[in-house]
């Protein structure tokens, strides 16, 4: 390739290039507002009185009797799956 040849070409892309960065679109501007995000609302507990301690602690009194009968499971996953059973 030439030197003049390569210097047209430089110098061409020295001319398109600013002209091409002017003409490239901007993302349309939105004149609507955002979204407004949706309003959470507590769920509502049930209240029956009683504490969440005083519950388990009721349960624990249960698990004790539950554990001393005979043929029991005394595992934790047994526990555990009573508790859930309970509360």
């Amino acid at each position: 390739m030439s030197i003049r040849l390569f210097a047209t070409l430089v110098a061409t892309a020295v001319l398109i290039v600013p002209a091409v960065a002017q003409t490239t679109t901007k993302p349309p501007v939105t004149t609507t507002a955002p979204a407004k995000p949706a309003v959470v609302k507590p769920a509502v507990v049930e209240d029956d009185g009683e504490t969440s301690s005083d519950s388990v602690k009721a349960c624990n009194a249960k698990w004790k009797i539950e554990k001393a009968k005979p043929g029991a499971k005394h595992d934790a996953k047994a526990y555990h799956v009573f508790m859930g059973n309970c509360l």
